[in-house]
């Protein structure tokens, strides 16, 4: 009787490490992506993005690190959609914003695309109404975002909404979605230093 309660009792405990173990592996099993892949994915990407269903008064820049991304909103779309008649022409001229930053955390890996799952954020700008400086913000969420390992693409769509003025939500702005369609990293050549020079980089808030 008693071989068999220590029997049993080793079974158990045979049983009780391949449970934890098992749990371990799960907890600790991160995507498998090809070394010569995450090697080639941060960078920076210039391309003309979609501010819902039209093309963007600029271009989009995104900065691709190892866990986070960089990128300017289409403010001067926004402000078009927010401001008044009588102070846009003003607000278009002045505006200055930040540029939206967040962190990202590879969620999958098939068929040589690379998922990511990013941060959400809050990008703030602002402009002059008359003589007063009008401080905006609006909530950024990045719905999805991939990297193509054969064609060393990115991608990227954004959700824009709940753009506050003065701290007050503009309560007719409508949730928008901001596109970066399939995009080569740039490189340091002359094509590139002009799309650049097509992005916000002159309405920066910080600059």
């Amino acid at each position: 009787m008693k071989s068999l309660k220590l029997i049993f009792g080793f079974i158990m405990g045979l049983c009780l490490t391949a449970t934890m173990t098992s749990c371990d592996d799960d907890e600790d099993n991160g995507v498998s992506v090809p070394q010569e892949v995450l090697s080639a994915m941060p960078g920076t990407y210039v391309n003309s993005m979609e501010y819902g269903e039209a093309t963007a008064d600029s271009a989009m820049t995104v900065t691709l690190g190892t866990a986070d991304m960089q990128f300017n909103l289409p403010v001067s779309n926004i402000i078009k959609d927010v401001v008044a008649a009588e102070n846009l022409e003003q607000a278009l001229n002045t505006y200055k914003a930040d540029t939206c930053s967040v962190s990202y955390r590879i969620s999958g890996y098939a068929n040589n695309i690379v998922s990511m799952t990013a941060d959400s954020c809050i990008c703030n700008f602002e402009y002059q109404a008359g003589e007063n400086t009008v401080k905006a913000t609006a909530d950024v969420a990045v719905t999805t975002a991939s990297y193509n390992g054969e064609d060393n693409k990115l991608t990227l769509t954004l959700n824009i909404k709940n753009v506050k003025i003065d701290g007050k939500q503009v309560e007719d702005y409508t949730a928008t979605t901001v596109t970066l369609p399939a995009t080569e990293k740039q490189q340091d050549n002359q094509q590139d230093k002009e799309n650049f020079l097509r992005t916000d980089s002159k309405h920066n808030l910080y600059l």
